[in-house]
């Protein structure tokens, strides 16, 4: 049997999370959100949202690497 690894249940986030690692409001976060720019699930009716922290990651890197272009 396979062990699980942290990979198998990534961590998700919510709103105010993702807002303080990428330095911005709750509106630009939910306009990253509806664009499609940062992947999210919904987590049930009333609890929003959540993004993978790897994905936060992998925003921010791909932000880091244009702006260094």
């Amino acid at each position: 049997m396979k062990g699980k690894t942290e990979s198998d249940n990534p961590r998700l986030l919510n709103w105010r999370q993702v807002c303080k690692l990428l330095g911005c409001k709750r509106t630009h976060f939910y306009q990253l959100v509806n664009s499609g720019r940062l992947p999210a699930v919904r987590v049930g009716k009333l609890r929003g949202v959540r993004v993978e922290e790897d994905a936060v990651r992998r925003f921010l890197a791909a932000c880091a690497l244009k702006n260094a272009l």
